[in-house]
C-alpha cells in the first residue's frame, strides 16, 4: 500500500507542477483497500462506486454511481458511465489559473461579499432529519444555533440551516445527495452576505 501510495502522490504532483488539475480516480475498494488514504486527503477524489450509496472513506467531489446508463440515455444502450459531480470544476481551474486558462486577478475581499450559505431541507422524514441533525451536531452548527427545525403533519420535517461556510455547506450538499433529498428536490441552497 505505502508504494502505491507514493507512486500516486508523485503522478499527481507532476501533474500539478505542470499545470494541471490532479485527481484521484479509482474503486472505492482501491482506495480503502490498496492505498494508505490519510495520506492522499490533499488530492481531489473522484470515486468509482456502483451502488445507491458512495462510502468512500475520503471527501470526494466526483462520485461515478453507475456504468450500465442508469439515467438511460438514447443511443449508449446500457455502456454509459453515470457520474454525480460536486463541486464546480470548471470554474476552480480558471481561478487557479490551470488547464491553460490565466488565473483572474483576486476577489474584491471586501465585507459583505455573498460567501455564506442558507439551506432549507424539507419535508422529510424523521430519520433522514436525524442523520442530518447528527452531521450538523458534528459540525458545530447546533451549538452555535445555525440550524433550526420545524415539525409539520407531526412526520415531516423542515430544516434550516445557517448562514454556513461553503465547506460546511458541501457536507451537507453530499450528505442530502446521499440521502436521495436533492434528487427529491428536498434540498434547496442560497448565498448570503
Amino acid at each position: 500500500n505505502a508504494q502505491r501510495t507514493a507512486l500516486v502522490q508523485a503522478f499527481l504532483s507532476e501533474i500539478e507542477a505542470a499545470g494541471y488539475y490532479g485527481i484521484l480516480y479509482a474503486s472505492c475498494d482501491f482506495i480503502r483497500n490498496r492505498l494508505d488514504h490519510k495520506f492522499l486527503s490533499k488530492y481531489d477524489i473522484w470515486v468509482a462506486q456502483y451502488s445507491s450509496k458512495c462510502t468512500c472513506p475520503l471527501p470526494y467531489g466526483m462520485w461515478q454511481y453507475s456504468s450500465r446508463n442508469a439515467l438511460g440515455i438514447p443511443g449508449y444502450g446500457t455502456s454509459l458511465d453515470c457520474n454525480r459531480i460536486y463541486k464546480d470544476y470548471e470554474r476552480m481551474m480558471i481561478q487557479a489559473g490551470l488547464q491553460g486558462h490565466t488565473a483572474p486577478p483576486p476577489e474584491d475581499t471586501t465585507p459583505n461579499k455573498l460567501d455564506k450559505q442558507r439551506i432549507t431541507i424539507g419535508r422529510i422524514s424523521s430519520g433522514d432529519r436525524s442523520t442530518i441533525r447528527a452531521l450538523c451536531d458534528g459540525l458545530g452548527l447546533v451549538a452555535a444555533s445555525l440550524y433550526r427545525e420545524t415539525c409539520a403533519d407531526g412526520n415531516l420535517w423542515t430544516l434550516d440551516i445557517g448562514p454556513v461556510s461553503s465547506g460546511d455547506a458541501w457536507y451537507i450538499m453530499r450528505k442530502c445527495s446521499e440521502l436521495q433529498l436533492i434528487d427529491a428536490g428536498l434540498y434547496k441552497s442560497e448565498y448570503v452576505g
